[in-house]
């Protein structure tokens, strides 16, 4: 039950703080940092604070990497730009999306069961995969003032990660 509690916890908390970092006069450090901090605090035993720390330490550099896709309105991320080369208009952020997912969940393989970390890995890009950018979410729907893309795109992040480090 105490497992379960904190899968829900780590889904919720990271869904909010990797939208509130996205949400237009906010720090992006919210997203960059908080999420990795709150995993932290939610899935480490003091005997493994030091590794689950750099664990998900790791996991900033994906989240500050940007997954923006340049238009008329925005220059993009420098990724967004390289994606955006690749593939062109509307796979890009697709790929993009999917992509970071998967270097974010990547430190997670140090500290998690290698096959629960592929399930979660995998899965958690499939679930992801239509919700992002144009595929699925139309007009950036909101939620609380919060981009509702944002909340399934780090919400499914905190889930995948807490449950591929926690045994129920």
């Amino acid at each position: 039950m105490e497992k379960g509690i904190i899968i829900v916890a780590s889904t919720i908390i990271c869904a909010f703080l990797g939208a509130y970092g996205g949400k237009a006069e906010t720090s992006k450090a919210w997203r960059r940092f908080g999420i990795p901090i709150a995993l932290t605090l939610l899935l480490s035993s003091s005997q493994h604070l030091l590794k689950y720390a750099l664990c998900f330490l790791g996991m900033s550099i994906p989240l500050s990497l940007g997954y923006g896709i340049p238009d008329e309105h925005d220059e993009g991320s420098t990724l967004g730009v390289i994606f955006y080369n690749i593939f062109g208009g509307r796979w890009c952020d697709f790929a993009l999306r999917v992509t970071l997912f998967v270097l974010t969940m990547l430190p997670v393989i140090f500290i998690a069961d290698l096959g629960r970390w592929f399930v979660a890995t995998f899965y958690g890009s499939l679930l992801v995969a239509p919700f992002v950018g144009d595929t699925f979410v139309k007009n950036e729907p909101q939620i609380w003032g919060l981009n509702s893309e944002d909340l399934i795109y780090y919400g499914t992040l905190g889930f995948c990660v807490s449950w591929a480090l926690i045994k129920l």
